[in-house]
């Protein structure tokens, strides 16, 4: 009966209560006073009042927990969705809709496999199989499609569970994953990028471990030469001329062949100082690399008649002596170059800076000209462009038969800082030396 009483609205209570009391039997009534029956009724009347008063907090109570619960549930940055047995989603929050692009009320009874993508339906299958079975929590990562036909990577999180004696039913948590497995991609291409190139830069540093022995041999056939050549004869000659003087010699023969043997020792000087500059000019360590090139280009006119407009800026100076090194033995090869092959009598060389921390050298001639296309990786030009590379810097070359030819030396000025601290170090010591 008091079930039914309280599904009966307000209005209609005191009817109720009035027929109750008339069933009561008039012996059974307590007989009491009108002042007994007022006082009761105002106790019970402010009991209901702490009733009513105690129903209306525990009913904010509730709407707040809703509040929360709607909250969590609905705003979640996650996709909640409950699955039947047969794959049909029975419930699905706002996220959840949001990620699959439809309207959740026609979502409901729909079977979430018509969402994963077709390359994905057997590993969605054996996911579900085993969530559903092994009752522990399952994860995989889906590609599912929008109505639109967009694609999207999800991490799903499931786990069987039941409530009651109803039937058990899939809970599962969609997380988009999308750009994170796009990041992933890009690692993992910039990784092979990094592979590829590390393979191209190991291959590089043996092909110039196998230059730099080519040039090594090079140079000490290029001394021997010289020494066999050109040293070798001129002290042989001077001892030769030495060893005719004895105590019989007469004096004037004497100071012809003392004489003779001084020029000999003379060439000799000559060759070992040129030699000494063509190792390591010393304008280098001490003045820079704008009066090495200067010295080296009155050198080419000395010695092959090449005349070489210099023009350089004192700005245009490499703080690393290796990178003043570099910078010289690629300009020498150059005029070389030109020498050998040009053709022709005049060249030009400037230094310049084309941005506050990058050196430019250009070296341009009126000679025959090339194709640059035929240079080889084992050329001398090819050998000094992965030579600048290493420091960074880089090397072109345009040119065309019979219109001459502009190489262009593109070097960082300080490239590396912990270097410059090295080479400032060997520079003291040089100085020193």
């Amino acid at each position: 009966m008091s079930r039914n009483r309280s599904a009966l609205p307000p209005s209609q209570l005191r009817n109720v209560a009035e027929a109750e009391l008339a069933r009561v039997p008039p012996a059974e009534a307590p007989i009491r006073s009108a002042e007994e029956l007022l006082h009761e009724l105002q106790v019970h009347q402010i009991e209901l009042e702490m009733q009513n008063e105690s129903l209306r907090h525990s009913q904010m109570v509730l709407e707040e927990s809703r509040d929360r619960y709607v909250d969590l549930f609905e705003f979640a940055p996650v996709g909640y969705l409950t699955l039947s047995r047969e794959g049909q989603i029975a419930s699905i929050n706002l996220t959840g809709a949001a990620l699959l692009g439809e309207d959740r009320r026609k979502l409901l009874q729909r079977r979430f496999q018509h969402f994963v993508a077709a390359e994905e339906q057997a590993a969605w299958q054996t996911h579900f199989f085993r969530a559903f079975h092994k009752g522990e929590k399952q994860t995989c990562e889906l590609s599912l499609l929008r109505r639109d036909g967009s694609v999207f990577v999800v991490s799903a999180d499931c786990v069987r569970t039941t409530t009651g004696n109803t039937t058990p039913m899939l809970r599962m948590a969609l997380s988009n994953i999308t750009e994170r497995r796009h990041a992933d991609l890009l690692l993992k291409e910039a990784n092979e990028r990094l592979a590829n190139l590390a393979v191209a830069q190991a291959a590089d540093l043996r092909e110039m471990a196998g230059e730099l022995t080519r040039a090594e041999q090079r140079e000490r056939d290029h001394f021997y030469e010289l020494l066999h050549d050109e040293v070798q004869p001129l002290l042989v000659a001077a001892r030769l001329s030495l060893a005719s003087l004895n105590e019989c010699t007469r004096p004037q023969d004497a100071l012809r062949i003392t004489a003779e043997a001084c020029r000999h020792i003379s060439q000799v000087i000559q060759v070992a100082r040129t030699l000494s500059l063509h190792l390591s000019p010393p304008l280098i360590w001490e003045g820079g690399l704008n009066p090495a090139l200067e010295s080296l280009c009155r050198w080419v006119k000395t010695n092959h008649g090449l005349e070489v407009d210099v023009s350089t800026t004192a700005e245009a100076e490499p703080d690393e002596v290796a990178l003043r090194l570099l910078c010289f033995n690629s300009v020498r090869e150059l005029l070389m170059n030109v020498v050998k092959h040009a053709g022709t009598a005049h060249a030009m060389l400037a230094l310049r800076l084309d941005r506050p921390d990058n050196l430019r050298i250009t070296l341009s001639d009126c000679g025959r000209g090339f194709d640059p296309a035929a240079i080889i990786n084992g050329s001398g030009l090819a050998a000094m462009a992965r030579r600048l590379a290493m420091f960074g810097g880089s090397l072109q070359v345009l040119s065309e038969p019979g219109h001459g030819s502009v190489a262009t030396l593109s070097v960082p000025l300080r490239p590396h800082t912990g270097a410059r601290a090295g080479d400032a170090g060997q520079d003291r010591h040089r100085k020193k030396a």
